[in-house]
């Protein structure tokens, strides 16, 4: 009986070895670009060989990324920056929250509403770091509505008109440097 047990937990054992380790998580690199025009990055500058046209502008880094990874090549943003950053964070029309047309200003006592949960805070539910850098525009005039509230670990970016750095992950800086 005690030679059963053991073949049978060595089997076990083995076949838990040799189970197939879970695919690990991509890395998500979102570039978003205020008034970033089609051929303002390299890759969208190829000839058919894939050897640059010519253009003078180019982006080896991004293209790079580019070429590892997927492009998201039909998109429509808004005029502005806070209506098309709200439409990515919430993955709403940003009419859902009367903006179509401008920037909510530093002093100005609202934002994006805490009911709506942004990308970034169900990244982080499925065990992703989530970092951002450069500029907010989604509220700012009580610290529930900034970036480290609303589901981002490592943040460096203008807000309040003045340059902030925040990091709750890290011993660097933690949010206590709102102000």
């Amino acid at each position: 009986m005690r030679s059963t047990t053991a073949v049978v937990l060595a089997m076990l054992a083995a076949a838990a070895s040799s189970a197939p380790a879970p695919a690990p998580k991509p890395n998500i690199v979102f570039l978003l670009v205020d008034d970033l025009g089609h051929n303002d990055v390299g890759y969208n500058n190829r000839t058919a060989s894939g050897a640059p046209s010519g253009r003078k502008i180019q982006s080896p880094n991004i293209d790079r990324l580019a070429d590892a990874g997927i492009k998201l090549t039909t998109n429509y943003v808004q005029e502005m920056c806070t209506p098309t950053r709200a439409a990515l964070m919430t993955g709403r029309y940003p009419f859902r929250y009367g903006m179509t047309a401008f920037t909510i200003g530093a002093d100005e006592p609202w934002g994006i509403p805490l009911s709506e949960q942004f990308f970034p805070e169900m990244l982080q539910q499925h065990g992703y770091v989530t970092a951002s850098f450069g500029k907010w525009h989604l509220g700012f005039f009580k610290e529930t509505y900034t970036p480290w509230k609303r589901g981002f670990d490592v943040r460096s970016a203008l807000l309040l008109r003045q340059l902030m750095f925040s990091c709750r992950s890290c011993s660097l800086l933690s949010s206590s440097c709102f102000r």
